[in-house]
């Protein structure tokens, strides 16, 4: 997988071309896991990793959670501790390999084929 990039713009598409993000990916997947039931917030991670921009570090976090990529972190709505700024973030968990294939469910919208994947039930700390 390449980094994402604006389509139909050559200096982003130049610029994604230019990196590859499964190192860092890898790298914020094993920071998250190691945090067991604590879980990560994007400024833990970012803060574990201050040489990557929070750009980087957020767009890796996106694609490991998310749902058409095969995601190995979640999230449950709601459950968010402050962030370095004080706002709420979310807390992001590594995901049991046997819940994977069915954290999304696909919801028709609009009744008019619009899609969208709604997050199914993940078990948190609390709830063990």
């Amino acid at each position: 997988m390449t980094a994402p990039y604006v389509v139909g713009s050559a200096t982003s598409e130049a610029a994604a071309a230019s990196v590859d993000p499964r190192p860092l990916r890898v790298r914020i997947a094993a920071f998250i896991e190691a945090q067991g039931d604590r879980g990560a917030t994007c400024s833990d991670v970012e803060e574990e990793f201050p040489a990557h921009t929070h750009q980087s570090v957020s767009a890796r976090i996106r694609e490991l959670a998310h749902p058409d990529l095969d995601p190995v972190i979640g999230f449950v709505h709601g459950d968010t501790r402050p962030g370095r700024s004080g706002r709420s973030q979310r807390i992001y968990r590594t995901l049991d390999p046997v819940q994977r294939p069915r954290l999304f469910a696909v919801e028709d919208v609009d009744g008019g084929g619009f899609r969208r994947h709604v997050p199914a039930t993940i078990t948190t700390p609390a709830d063990r």
